[in-house]
């Protein structure tokens, strides 16, 4: 039996590396030994792989590096075309789905409400985008053509040694070893997947071929001292992987224990009926321990608490919100969706208004909870439907093909057909990013490609012969020039997007100064396609101009601001205009206009458009409305007319109620509401208002100090006192609140209690010079206006002794003496009442 399999080995060998009878021909081994060599650094390296110095993040990285290897491949797949004088396409069930999909796939991205992202993929994770899918099928073809028999062993191997540097490092980090060299520490990310989540999805899908390959190993190993180190191996990587799922237990949610759980069922139910034969039923045990332990796990794991750093918290939309998202979407484009990788519109334009009451309502999610939510909303219907073609024919295919033939040794099979199904699980049940998607689909290729291959499956190709006719060979030598060049191209695209991404990393991470702006112009003139950077580049520059602008009125450089702001708005416009339906870049520009105060002519109103357009791609973004409205109140102070003015401060009130109505837990929508509310002389609803900012920001000092102001100015029944417990209740937390003591003064003074009146009014004295209390700055601007200030309360105080009240005709009685401010409101609008 075994002369048998090793002539089967040897044939295949044969076969694979001689297609066309052209023995011993080294440069169609080589062109080989380079294909293969690339898919298996794929399933080596995609979990692994990381540069930590890029400013879209690790999944971007794995992505690239994916890219790489894709491209590498393809290149010596056509080289090798061009020697064997023909190019081969194994057939296999999937072919037609595959078709259809890439099809749809095209449309969609033509059809997209931001193509070049529909092409590429989205901002951080581009493994949602037209190239990622069509790399993901040309990879699958190389994988079914390379998969021998004698080969399958060097993925499985690639894949276990990826698994356990992963978990290892991991376990190293959350347990905080004090051996790791600190060099390392710094520079080898905690987790080398992406998020935690992704973290127990992938090492959900490596129990099942954790436990099929220690099945393996005791089956097809024949020298015992090489059998047992392999199973050890196989073990301590188990056991690595079952401690890391109850040290991230926290990440795990319902659905990813579900997909876990059914995958190890699928491959116990397969061994244990006997469908998928094993030899030595001795090495069950492992399997029977996993599973009893996982179950264990499931049930009370949760108690425990091993990690010794802290875990970042990690969120996703919960199936509602998706579904409602999804159900939208396909209302405004039915057949093909807003475009691939364009989930982020989706969000923004759809997602629903009780959203808001999350404490996460400003998160945007740019993936879904589930493929089947995110495509609808992407691809439309058409496209969803033929990704469930292309699904559920993988799984009709991978289940007949492991149910046929019994005596045949399948054990690969269900070792990655079980994987496949944890990922596939996940897949429709979790938010997936795109290491793990990666991972996953070549874990998929994988598994149909062993299945067909330890199957009875007769293998069909697709035949491109070009040795008919001497004639062909210029096309054979045209088809080799043009797919030489798009790689060479696509090469170095690949590698101009990563030096940029590293440029425009090391911008985000040193210090902003000139560098960093110069390191983000390098990045754009690198690759220009990606708004982000245009972004990024316009918020530098507004950190430098306010860097400028804070060097005080002698040192500053009112050019050089100048220059800035201009360069932050031509750098905001551009991304706008790259990326017109992205919510991100409307906002972003409305700001760069909101925070250039008098330096642009008229940015509030720019400010105003921009932050409507922004409203227009959100339109339950409630921190809009509160931004827009606050520009009103901004806009009083240029006007002169009163009509005018009250004109400005009720739209702003309005705006801050449509806030409110949109989130009715939004403590500083109803605190600018109450002092728009109050400028218009609405004081009762103005104490309303505060009041329920308060209640929900119970410990805000601005808002009890407002709502005291609010009680004061109102005055009627119980309000000074009222006023004066607020006052007193700052003060009991703060005793050097410098506002809080002035406006005591002044309700003590109102109230005809004087002396302690005075009393706060010395303290104010005395905390004035050295004052850092919030808002100090508007009775202290600098050591003139901070003696002109005593001064004011001095006269203050003389008044109170001499019986006079203290009125702003009595306080401007000597023309060398400032009027008393009034008490900082944060933000409070003056009164625009007649």
């Amino acid at each position: 039996m075994e002369k048998v399999v090793n002539k089967r080995i040897r044939t295949e060998e044969v076969g694979a590396d001689n297609e066309v009878g052209v023995k011993n021909n080294w440069l169609m081994r080589i062109c080989n030994w380079v294909i293969d060599a690339s898919l298996v650094l794929m399933v080596f390296g995609v979990p692994l792989f990381f540069l930590n110095k890029t400013f879209q993040g690790i999944i971007f990285e794995k992505q690239m590096y994916f890219y790489v290897l894709v491209l590498v491949a393809l290149v010596f797949w056509a080289l090798r075309g061009v020697v064997a004088g023909e190019m081969r396409i194994k057939r296999n069930p999937l072919d037609l789905p595959i078709v259809a999909t890439i099809v749809i796939a095209f449309l969609t991205a033509i059809l997209s409400v931001d193509k070049w992202h529909s092409f590429w993929g989205s901002f951080g994770d581009p493994s949602r985008g037209f190239i990622g899918l069509l790399a993901l099928v040309v990879v699958f073809y190389l994988i079914l053509e390379r998969v021998q028999t004698n080969k399958i062993k060097l993925f499985a191997g690639a894949l276990l040694g990826a698994n356990f540097l992963v978990a290892v490092w991991a376990l190293v980090s959350v347990l905080n070893l004090g051996f790791v060299p600190q060099i390392l520490a710094k520079n080898i990310p905690v987790n080398l997947i992406g998020s935690f989540t992704g973290m127990v999805i992938f090492i959900s899908i490596m129990i099942p071929v954790l436990m099929g390959l220690f099945l393996k190993i005791g089956e097809s190993v024949e020298n015992k001292i090489a059998r047992t180190a392999g199973q050890a191996f196989v073990a301590i990587s188990t056991i690595l992987n079952l401690f890391l799922l109850l040290t991230f237990y926290s990440f795990i949610s319902l659905s990813i224990w579900i997909a876990l759980l059914a995958g190890v069922a699928f491959f116990l139910i397969y061994i244990l009926a006997n469908v998928v034969k094993v030899k030595k039923y001795s090495n069950s045990w492992f399997l029977m321990a996993v599973f009893v332990v996982l179950m264990v796990l499931f049930m009370g794991g949760k108690s425990m608490n091993i990690s010794k750093i802290q875990l970042p918290a990690e969120v996703s939309l919960d199936y509602k919100i998706s579904w409602q998202i999804a159900k939208e979407s396909i209302k405004d484009n039915f057949f093909f969706g807003s475009g691939q990788a364009t989930y982020g519109y989706d969000f923004s334009a759809h997602k629903p208004q009780e959203f808001n009451l999350n404490s996460l309502f400003n998160l945007r999610f740019y993936q879904g909870t589930g493929i089947l939510f995110e495509s609808l909303a992407t691809v439309g219907a058409v496209g969803t439907f033929f990704m469930l073609v292309l699904i559920l024919s993988f799984i009709g295919a991978s289940i007949y093909f492991i149910s046929l033939e019994k005596e045949r040794d399948k054990i690969y099979s269900l070792t990655f057909l079980s994987a496949a199904m944890v990922f596939l699980i996940n897949l429709f049940s979790s938010r997936m990013e795109g290491s793990v998607f990666l991972i996953g689909a070549l874990i998929c290729a994988l598994s149909l490609a062993i299945l067909m291959k330890e199957g009875p499956i007769k293998e069909n190709f697709i035949n491109f012969s070009l040795k008919a006719s001497p004639k062909f060979a210029l096309t054979l030598a045209l088809i080799f020039m043009v797919v030489s060049a798009s790689v060479i191209f696509l090469f170095v695209f690949v590698g101009k997007v990563i030096t940029a991404d590293i440029y425009a990393g090391m911008a985000g991470k040193n210090k902003v100064d000139d560098g960093s702006m110069n390191k983000m112009v390098q990045a754009i003139n690198l690759y220009s396609f990606e708004s982000r950077y245009y972004t990024a580049l316009s918020q530098i520059n507004m950190v430098l101009a306010n860097d400028e602008a804070l060097n005080g009125a002698e040192n500053k450089d009112v050019n050089k601001i100048q220059n800035y702001l201009n360069n932050s708005i031509l750098a905001a416009t551009k991304a706008k205009e790259k990326s017109a339906q992205d919510v991100s870049t409307s906002e972003a520009l409305a700001q760069i206009y909101d925070n250039s105060g008098y330096y642009v002519a008229n940015s509030f109103q720019l400010a105003l458009e921009s932050y409507q357009k922004a409203l227009d791609l959100e339109p339950h973004n409630p921190s809009l409305l509160v931004k827009m409205g606050q520009i009103k109140l901004n806009q009083v102070a240029g006007e002169k007319d009163v009509e005018a003015k009250k004109k400005l401060v009720s739209e702003a009130r309005d705006l801050f109620q449509k806030a409110v109505d949109e989130k009715v837990n939004f403590a500083q929508a109803y605190y600018q509401l109450a002092l728009a509310k109050d400028a218009l002389g609405e004081v009762d609803g103005a104490i309303e208002s505060m009041t329920n900012a308060l209640t929900i920001e119970r410990d805000n000092a601005s808002f009890i100090f407002n709502l005291a102001r609010l009680y004061q100015e109102r005055g009627k029944g119980d309000d000074s006192k009222t006023a004066e417990s607020l006052y007193a209740y700052i003060l009991s937390g703060n005793d050097k609140d410098v506002n809080t003591h002035f406006s005591l003064g002044m309700l003590y003074e109102k109230t005809n209690r004087r002396d302690e009146a005075v009393k706060e009014y010395r303290r104010v004295i005395e905390l004035l010079p050295a004052s850092t209390s919030r808002d100090a700055s508007s009775m202290q601007g600098g050591p003139n206006e901070s003696e002109q200030a005593i001064k004011q309360v001095q006269k203050m105080i003389s008044n109170i002794q001499a019986g006079i009240e203290n009125t702003p005709e009595s306080l401007s009685a000597e023309p060398d003496t400032a009027p008393v401010a009034e008490p900082a409101t944060d933000s409070a609008v003056a009164p625009v009442t007649e």
